[in-house]
């Protein structure tokens, strides 16, 4: 297992591996966001298994805009999709080329499986965390 996987197996490994940035080769990513998640579901990233590949490069693509590209991106679905094909095609990502790219979308997938997992402590409970702020 390799230090990277190791940090994601507790709630704060993958907080402290998620802030920091990751990379695809000579690219720096953008976090993926809020904002990048609500996109990647309405572009149809389904985490279904047969949807690896197709999930993998809207997500990263996702992660190589700002936040107006991002945006434009759900205004206009239908070339969002075709702009993330026609990146990867141009960074030369194929069946044949995959693991650079499954690789950041396992690592991003394990750092937000694992941060949902966290327990706040309170008033003698715990609780998973459901996303937001603890309550005062």
């Amino acid at each position: 297992m390799k230090i990277e996987d190791e940090l994601i197996e507790t709630p704060d490994g993958a907080f402290l591996s998620a802030i920091v940035p990751n990379r695809l080769e000579q690219i720096e990513l953008q976090p993926f966001s809020a904002m990048r998640q609500s996109v990647a579901l309405s572009l149809g990233v389904s985490d279904k298994p047969d949807d690896g590949f197709f999930d993998a490069i809207i997500m990263i693509w996702l992660c190589t805009l700002d936040e107006d590209q991002v945006l434009a991106a759900k205004r206009n679905k239908q070339q969002a999709l075709k702009d993330a094909f026609h990146w990867a095609d141009s960074c030369g990502y194929s069946i044949a080329n995959f693991e650079p790219i499954l690789k950041i979308y396992q690592k991003i997938g394990a750092e937000i499986r694992k941060s949902a997992d966290a327990v706040l402590a309170g008033n003698g409970t715990t609780e998973k965390n459901s996303g937001g702020q603890p309550a005062s």
